[in-house]
């Protein structure tokens, strides 16, 4: 499947707001609901497959070549995270991976001016994260603070005169966060985190801010609708790598199974 960034980016604002609507709404929404999963004394897992349609920016020097990726052809792109808990307590994993394709002016002091070509984009994203609740169990509303590692993978391949050049890098980051979380009723749920990490160590800085959306269909499934922003700067100085700007977005819709 092919899709265009464009309209990745034109859908993604529509869904960006509707989800954060509907999440404001499940802030202030009376319901006698008890908050799913919240304070079980029992062991429980989740698992969440979620077809993500990407969005990636930035900009990236590496060697004697730079280029922007943005307006690219999303070639695959899918995301899926595993959780278990059991009281206030919560392990929490995630994953994100894209391939983007296209074409752009490609700049370098060994390369003609004004040239364009075309580059393959690989981007893995993965998380690992301890959570905790804080306050009363005996509610419709929870807030979990939490802490872990994020590690990233970039794989670039770049068409230039006279022939390929290839950046592999990678980095692991220290990350700290919060999530809340609101039933609206029986049938919907929703979900507003955010985190900030690097601190220096991995990237220079690195923040993220998503929200989720949830239709219960059955006890253990849902459907689900979520939006995701990551802005993230990176250097390297041994290798002369150069992430800057770099923007990690869209939306994914999934199914979330409770066993």
């Amino acid at each position: 499947m092919v899709i265009n960034q464009r309209f990745v980016r034109a859908v993604s604002r529509r869904a960006t707001a509707a989800v954060f609507a509907a999440a404001a709404i499940a802030a202030v929404a009376p319901t006698s609901s008890l908050a799913q999963d919240r304070g079980n004394p029992n062991f429980y897992y989740v698992i969440h497959p979620t077809l993500w349609f990407a969005n990636v920016d930035g900009v990236i020097e590496f060697e004697d070549a730079g280029l922007e990726i943005g307006d690219s052809e999303l070639y695959a792109s899918f995301a899926g995270s595993v959780e278990v808990g059991k009281g206030r307590w919560r392990g929490i994993g995630t994953i994100r991976t894209t391939n983007l394709a296209g074409s752009t002016e490609i700049d370098g002091p060994a390369i003609p001016p004004d040239f364009v070509g075309d580059y393959d984009f690989g981007l893995t994203v993965a998380e690992l994260f301890a959570s905790v609740e804080f306050g009363s169990f005996e509610t419709n509303q929870a807030l979990e603070f939490l802490a872990g590692f994020r590690a990233v993978w970039h794989n670039l391949d770049v068409a230039v005169e006279p022939g390929t050049q290839v950046a592999r890098e990678n980095w692991l980051e220290p990350v700290v966060g919060a999530r809340y979380y609101a039933e609206m009723g029986r049938s919907f749920w929703a979900t507003v985190d955010g985190n900030i990490g690097a601190f220096g160590i991995g990237s220079q800085v690195a923040w993220e801010i998503a929200a989720t959306l949830a239709w219960r269909i059955t006890r253990r499934i849902d459907f689900t609708l979520a939006t995701r922003y990551n802005q993230s700067e990176y250097r390297n100085s041994d290798t002369g790598y150069l992430w800057d700007e770099g923007v990690i977005q869209g939306w994914h819709f999934g199914l979330r199974w409770k066993g």
